[in-house]
């Protein structure tokens, strides 16, 4: 008897991952797509799986994302910074190219699913997840459910105040004060002067980084006091930054 596959697909700000597993969890196939304009994306997602054909499939994609069921732009992409993005089909898209049997969330709410379950989170009835890389999002999810109200939580969109004497023009296309805007991962990048890849970030950057991300998290774990908060930062696996927010929070 043929072992079922399934698949799964998280669409990033600069990459898309996908992924065929089978029923034990074990990955058979994987591939990296430069996340650029949805035609092409989805054309090289459709020959993946051609390759690696799935029962059924779990998406997590940037935002926002119309996540009504009832909604007749269900699975849609809303209004992104990313521009060809802009109302895109997602959903219907992927039933063309992949199959018909797919469950969809934000980005960061499938990365919170995966620790509920086998990670961080899975011996507690509430977690809330930060992501910090090309966006900002969060997501919180209580007894295995995510947490969501008309739409998905927009976590990277609170705004915050500013450091004394930071006159820094926010990258949000949004918003001039919003965390995102000024401590995502191409804020950091504008504000170093650098891409934190090709070097150190200083100890004053630093501090002047957790000062911004550190109310901000504590503010979103106060809300609703989950029992675990993680933070991911894909800003080069920047260890220090981690440990400096953590710092601050205590």
């Amino acid at each position: 008897m043929e072992n079922k596959m399934y698949g799964s697909i998280e669409f990033g700000g600069t990459k898309i991952k996908c992924a065929s597993f089978d029923e034990n969890g074990k990955v058979i196939a994987d591939c990296w797509i430069d996340t650029k304009n949805p035609e092409d994306n989805l054309e090289k997602i459709g020959e993946f799986y051609k390759k690696n054909p799935v029962e059924s499939l779990g998406v997590g994609a940037f935002g926002p994302i119309d996540l009504n069921e009832e909604s007749k732009t269900y699975g849609y992409i809303q209004n992104t910074p990313k521009k060809l993005w802009v109302n895109y089909d997602l959903l219907g898209n992927l039933k063309k190219q992949v199959c018909q049997k797919i469950k969809i969330v934000t980005d960061v709410g499938l990365s919170l699913i995966g620790e509920a379950n086998k990670g961080a989170g899975e011996k507690l009835n509430s977690s809330l997840y930060l992501t910090i890389g090309t966006g900002i999002g969060g997501a919180y999810i209580q007894n295995g459910k995510l947490l969501n109200g008309f739409s998905h939580p927009e976590m990277g969109h609170i705004n915050i105040k500013r450091m004394k004497d930071d006159d820094f023009k926010s990258t949000c296309t949004y918003h001039e004060d919003c965390l995102e805007g000024l401590a995502c991962g191409p804020s950091v990048n504008k504000r170093l002067g650098q891409n934190p890849k090709d070097a150190d970030i200083n100890e004053k950057s630093l501090q002047n980084s957790s000062k911004l991300y550190s109310p901000s998290y504590l503010h979103l774990h106060l809300g609703p006091k989950t029992r675990n908060s993680n933070n991911w930062w894909r800003i080069n696996k920047q260890k220090r930054l981690y440990r400096n927010d953590k710092r601050r929070i205590r």
